[in-house]
Parts: C-alpha cells; sequence; structure tokens
C-alpha cells in the first residue's frame, strides 16, 4: 500500500499496482503522483493526523484553500444581510407612504376623527321616602295653567293602580294639562282651549311630593288624537267633552301603546 499526501493536508492509500499513475485530490484539486518506491508504504491501519489551522508547518496551499472558503463564506452572509435590508427598506416605503403616492392605506388625522356618540345620561332620581309620599284625590290638576276653553275630558281609572293623565298639544308636542286619578274612581279636566291633543297616561303607585310615582307600573298613548272644538249656535257654544277609560271595556274602539316612561311628562306647576 503506498500512502500520498497533498499540500492541502489530505491522505490518499494506492495499490502498488498503480505506481507511477496520477491521481486528482478531492479537495484542492491537485495532481498527485503515486510514487514508484514503496518507501510510502504505510500500516493499513495507521491513522494521520491532518495539520490544525494553528499549526505553523501547515503547507501554504491549505492555507489558501481555507482563506478562499472564508471569503465565500463572508460574501454569502454580506449577501444575505444585504438581502434583508432591501427587504426591510421596501416594507417600511410601503407602510409610511404619503397621500399623494400610490398606496390605498389611508389613516384619519386626529382632526378629522368623528367624536364617539355619547350614551344619554339619565337623571339620577332619589329614593323613595315614606314621608314625601302623597295621594292627590280624584281629578286634582297637576299643572293648569293652560286653561280658557268650555272642552272636557272626562277618565275612569278601572285599573288596580293610580294613574296620571296628560294632555299633549299635538303639535308643540308641549304637555299642557295633567289630572291625578286613583284606582278604582274617575277625574275630569275641565276647561280646555280648543285644539288637538294627545291623551298619554301613566299607572303607578306611591306618588311623591315632587310630582312623580315611586313606583311607575307603565307609561301608555292613545293611538288616536282627540280634537276640542268650540262651536256657536243660536242655541250658545257648542263644546267637545270626551271620555276615555284607562282599563279594557266590551266593545271599546279606543287603542293604546306602551311608549318609554322617560317620556312622561308634566306640565309646569
Amino acid at each position: 500500500m503506498i500512502t500520498i499526501r497533498c499540500t492541502c493536508g489530505e491522505t490518499y492509500h494506492a495499490d502498488e499496482q498503480h505506481a507511477g499513475r496520477r491521481v486528482r485530490c478531492g479537495t484542492c484539486g491537485n495532481l498527485l503522483e503515486i510514487p514508484k518506491d514503496a518507501q510510502n508504504i504505510a500500516n493499513p491501519h495507521e491513522r494521520f493526523d491532518l495539520p490544525s489551522a494553528t499549526d505553523p508547518n501547515m503547507p501554504a496551499a491549505s492555507c489558501s484553500h481555507r482563506t478562499s472558503r472564508l471569503r465565500i463564506l463572508l460574501w454569502g452572509a454580506a449577501a444575505s444581510l444585504g438581502g434583508i435590508l432591501l427587504v426591510s427598506w421596501a416594507v417600511y416605503r410601503i407602510v409610511n407612504a404619503p397621500e399623494d403616492e400610490t398606496s390605498t392605506a389611508s389613516v384619519p388625522t386626529r382632526g378629522t376623527q368623528s367624536p364617539d356618540p355619547v350614551a344619554p345620561v339619565q337623571p339620577v332620581r332619589s329614593p323613595c321616602q315614606t314621608g314625601a309620599q302623597v295621594r292627590p284625590r280624584s281629578g286634582a290638576e297637576l299643572g293648569s295653567r293652560y286653561r280658557g276653553g268650555l272642552g272636557e275630558l272626562r277618565v275612569a281609572n278601572g285599573t288596580d293602580a293610580d294613574a296620571v293623565a296628560v294632555l299633549i298639544d299635538n303639535q308643540s308636542e308641549l304637555p299642557r294639562r295633567a289630572i291625578f286619578i286613583r284606582s278604582g274612581e274617575s277625574g275630569t279636566m275641565t276647561s280646555v282651549p280648543s285644539g288637538r291633543y294627545r291623551l298619554r297616561f301613566q299607572l303607578g303607585s306611591e306618588w311623591l311630593a315632587e310630582r312623580r310615582f315611586c313606583r311607575p307600573r307603565r307609561t301608555s298613548e292613545f293611538d288616536s288624537a282627540f280634537d276640542f272644538d268650540e262651536v256657536e249656535s243660536a242655541g250658545g257654544i257648542r263644546y267637545s267633552v270626551h271620555k276615555v277609560t284607562l282599563h279594557p271595556v266590551p266593545e271599546g274602539t279606543a287603542r293604546t301603546h306602551v311608549v318609554p316612561d322617560q317620556r312622561f311628562e308634566l306640565p309646569p306647576p
């Protein structure tokens, strides 16, 4: 067995029958000549140690080869870093494109942002106090400045709760007159001026001096408005008198619908 060592540090073994021929190194590509003498025959089990990179006796060709590989690695790392920087710059330009460029992204400025919707704040009512409770008589006025007509409104409350009936001007939406009607009783609103009105009422219990039910049960309104007319004739002035019930009656024609309790308002005291 003939042993051949390349200047790059690689070691090869060849049979004696190949003496005088050449073999190419698989690492550096140099042509190595197989010597004809048998002095280089080595033990098949002999192990050869390659020179380290710090060995001062390492051949120059090996150092040159390792330097080339190091340069290739450095150039590859530099190219990869350059590619990463280029992609990052492109992403930055797309995200931060100005408005006059062909970018479909748009960010509203602080001055053009619409304000967030504000939920309506309901007034906080004080808790009910027993000493503040009152119970007006049926027909008692709860605000009676709007008077001067001849019209009448008679309200029968056949429910198991007290009630307050309010006349609302159909044109101005303002509450004009209001009366209190106890449970199981009737009340009459007199001196109603001519006009067209809607009738809204609320059922509840424990009426307070601050003009509200401590425990409101339901607020409703009649579907049809009421016309109060005054017509002069030879026998005098004819005026309107309306009669309503707050409880269902057989063959009744008036219809009501429920409205929010917050819409229940009284005329000024």
